[in-house]
């Protein structure tokens, strides 16, 4: 299903001149592919905090009432603060038309911004195999860490955590540029490291 709000299509058409509404619906689902597609530039890398599920006792089965299960805190996601550039000429190329701009109004912006994310979420990442999310969240899975004296044995991406959401909008020659901030969380297990080791050499 195709999520498109009227807001959306308004905006597009205050932005870019002498479109049909087919023409501004495509063009919509266009820049939203080219954003979600393009390479990103990382211009800062956030951690996120969170809990971890460790083990002191990983050498007994899950059922021993013996077993040390709890949680311990720990770096579980992160955030990327991107910059990706759209260039016009293939986004005519896309279209099969010749895209003229009005000056960038604030509000239009806003407006098509949100229609963006809203576009992007639905159609794109919602629609998705979650190895898809995987790969672009790889950078964010590489800052994943436990504490120290515990090592990462298992993670798995908590998909409702995942945020792709564009903050702002500007142009410069012929590039759409857009401020991307991309961010997701993970399920994350770890095990006591010495313990482990002393029971492998008791054994």
């Amino acid at each position: 299903m195709q999520i498109q709000a009227g807001i959306g299509l308004k905006s597009v058409h205050g932005l870019f001149i002498g479109l049909s509404d087919r023409q501004a619906s495509h063009l919509l689902h266009s820049i939203s592919g080219f954003i979600y597609t393009e390479p990103f530039e990382i211009l800062r890398i956030e951690k996120i905090k969170g809990y971890i599920e460790v083990s002191d006792t990983p050498y007994m089965h899950p059922s021993d009432p013996r077993r040390e299960d709890y949680e311990k805190e720990g770096v579980v996601g992160g955030t990327l603060l991107c910059e990706v550039k759209v260039d016009l000429k293939e986004l005519e190329d896309d279209m099969g038309v010749s895209l003229v701009m009005n000056d960038l109004n604030s509000r239009l912006v806003s407006s098509l911004i949100q229609s963006i994310n809203k576009n992007i979420y639905f159609n794109i990442i919602k629609a998705q195999p979650l190895i898809n999310l995987e790969d672009i969240l790889d950078p964010i899975s590489k800052l994943i860490s436990a504490p120290r004296g515990y090592e990462v044995k298992d993670y798995s991406l908590d998909e409702e955590t995942v945020l792709f959401q564009v903050d702002s909008m500007k142009k410069k020659d012929s590039n759409l540029i857009f401020n991307l901030r991309i961010s997701g969380e993970y399920l994350v297990y770890a095990e006591n490291v010495g313990r482990r080791l002393r029971y492998l050499e008791e054994i």
